[in-house]
């Protein structure tokens, strides 16, 4: 009797956590026809130059270092929010960095994801010494709870950082070894894409750095965001005060071998481009499932192009309707998309439900380029034409559009676009076109094909199969 009364009270479990973590996702949501009338395509673009400069940064060294430089010289602010943070080298020398600041008098804000950070730094003394200082604020966002299984899936998917209100770096690079690529480290690099924003008025009001702020100040206030420990103990404190000691050595070698790059003689104004106006667009900020704002202004602005469109994504995901709005190309534009290979890719889930729309992305005209270079591509990149780029965290999936926050900023500006494709043509440059029924096209450009073991392409096939099911999730 005690044994069935289990059985059925374990059931009774795994029913609530199937419906409420997984089932209560699968249903179709609109952009609201309210957020539809107020904003449009057209606020994107301006005839004038705006205070904003921009720069791409795109190598693994250059990210690493550009954030040493701005954090380094950072005066009064500093807020930074990212779904995840690796537990490496780099990002010790990150929270190092971080320290550094604070006791420079700094005043600093982290929001972190409540799940993916977390868990890396269970019980870990780097996060107990930023927890500790005076100057510093650490929030995780959406912190997880046994009998609340929808939390899973109400993410932080943005990566950014804002120093003093005047630059902000925001892209899809999270922080780690394979992010930043290290001197000898000899892993896999994970290939991304940010871009820095300096505003070069402070006193315009036309800047994109207060709408980038005041996202910030509404997630970091908000209901889903929690304090990162609610008291340390006694051992948590001495724990934290060690590491602290032991980071800022670890930052003390960096400034003897870096010292440049700690030194604010980097001239913003002089290595970014020109732009005409910045706008960042992101998803509303609620539980469950969201309206899809950034894909609808997505493919608005594709149905908008006169001439060419270029898609980045590390995969493709689309349901039927995002297919047809995306890739039916009633104004003969070319579509060019980049994605990685099933040999590049490091997300078997997430590719295997791209592979059930690949053909149909073939089909309807579009050029799909498959990344064959070394290692994987995470950049998340959209062109429309030859002056407006999209640049952030948001993948073309489901996960993206309608679960997870996310930040993409839309850059008008031709300058910036052209050097961004410059960026852009050298992952091109070691793709292959695919073809008819998946063969790739064969050229005097091709390189190589890289090859793909049988038991990857075995799981490849089999997440292509259930991800018909749990395409919702990807």
């Amino acid at each position: 009797m005690i044994k069935h009364s289990i059985k059925w009270i374990l059931l009774m479990i795994l029913c609530y956590f199937l419906v409420f973590g997984v089932l209560i996702f699968d249903f179709s949501k609109e952009v609201s026809e309210e957020y539809k009338n107020t904003y449009n395509v057209e606020r994107f673009y301006s005839n004038n130059v705006g205070p904003d400069r921009a720069l791409v940064v795109d190598s693994p060294k250059d990210a690493a270092l550009t954030r040493i430089n701005v954090i380094a010289n950072t005066n009064e602010t500093l807020d930074i929010a990212y779904y995840a943070i690796e537990n490496d080298g780099s990002t010790e020398a990150f929270i190092g960095l971080i320290l550094d600041a604070a006791d420079r008098g700094v005043h600093i804000r982290i929001l972190l994801d409540g799940m993916t950070t977390t868990i890396k730094y269970k019980n870990d003394a780097s996060i107990y010494a930023l927890c500790n200082h005076p100057n510093i604020e650490v929030k995780k966002y959406e912190p997880l709870k046994i009998f609340m299984p929808w939390r899973i899936n109400n993410r932080l998917h943005e990566k950014y950082i804002i120093s003093d209100n005047e630059i902000v770096i925001l892209g899809g690079r999270n922080i780690g070894d394979r992010f930043w690529g290290p001197e000898n480290y000899d892993g896999e690099i994970t290939y991304d894409r940010d871009v820095l924003v300096y505003n070069s008025d402070k006193t315009s009001k036309d800047s994109v750095l207060p709408q980038v702020s005041q996202y910030f100040n509404d997630n970091f206030n908000g209901n889903y965001s929690k304090p990162y420990v609610k008291w340390l103990s006694k051992k948590q404190v001495n724990d934290g005060q060690h590491r602290n000691i032991e980071l800022k050595e670890n930052i003390a070698f960096i400034k003897r071998k870096y010292g440049k790059y700690f030194e604010s003689n980097i001239n913003w104004k002089e290595i970014t481009c020109e732009t005409n106006k910045i706008t960042l667009i992101h998803n509303p900020v609620n539980r469950f499932k969201k309206e899809p704002w950034i894909l609808y202004e997505v493919k608005e602005l594709i149905k908008n192009a006169k001439n060419k469109v270029f898609i980045q994504s590390p995969y493709i995901v689309l349901g039927d309707k995002s297919m047809q709005d995306i890739f039916n190309n009633k104004n003969n534009v070319r579509i060019d998309v980049l994605t990685n290979s099933e040999a590049s890719t490091p997300n078997l889930p997430a590719y295997g439900g791209y592979l059930n729309y690949r053909d149909k992305i073939v089909k309807s005209g579009a050029n799909i380029y498959e990344y064959h270079g070394e290692y994987s591509i995470h950049a998340k990149t959209y062109m429309i034409d030859d002056d407006i780029s999209l640049i952030g965290s948001f993948n073309l999936d489901p996960r993206s559009a309608y679960l997870s926050t996310e930040t993409m900023l839309v850059i008008n500006s031709k300058e910036l676009n052209n050097e961004l494709r410059k960026v852009v043509n050298k992952y091109m440059d070691k793709s292959l076109i695919v073809g008819k029924k998946g063969k790739y096209e064969v050229s005097q450009k091709s390189i190589d094909k890289r090859e793909i073991g049988k038991l990857k392409k075995v799981a490849l096939e089999f997440t292509s199969l259930y991800a018909k099911f749990f395409e919702f999730l990807l």
